[in-house]
């Protein structure tokens, strides 16, 4: 017999996590153009998740209980230990420092992309990163745009 949490588990799998999870991944490594693979993509690997005692896989004020285990074998403590941090792209930080060439570009009389869209609006997410808001996907999708537009236009 299964306990609760097992059925949960289980109907997270098969209900949640296999396409959420896999759709979330590709969204975000397609975002920073990385390569990933997800772990549930691995079917001997989940089945043995799956067949391991509950408390291999919670325990009360624990998470991830069977990767800390794992990575005390091949990292130090410091680093199981520490806090979690997001991944960032440093694109926030080179076009802070490339603000002068991404208004040029964006800003051109020359530029297509302007008979589309308006110059204000695109100043404004330009101000805004440039004041500290984090626009870096904004300003990616607007030279990315531009430029497409600037292309089939020649």
């Amino acid at each position: 017999m299964h306990s609760s949490s097992e059925k949960m588990m289980a109907l997270d799998l098969h209900m949640n996590l296999s396409d959420d999870l896999l759709m979330y991944t590709d969204k975000i490594t397609m975002n920073f153009s990385m390569e990933c693979r997800t772990p549930l993509l691995d079917l001997p690997l989940v089945d043995f998740i799956m067949r391991l005692p509950e408390s291999y896989k919670i325990e009360i004020g624990r998470t991830k209980i069977i990767h800390k285990q794992y990575a005390k074998s091949v990292l130090p403590q410091s680093i199981i230990d520490r806090p979690k941090y997001g991944f960032q792209s440093p694109t926030d930080i080179w076009f802070r420092k490339d603000m002068g060439r991404i208004r040029d570009v964006l800003l051109s009389s020359n530029n297509v992309l302007l008979q589309y869209l308006d110059k204000k609006e695109i100043e404004n997410i330009l101000n805004l990163h440039r004041k500290g808001f984090n626009k870096e996907k904004q300003i990616f999708l607007l030279l990315s745009l531009s430029d497409w537009c600037n292309s089939i236009n020649e």
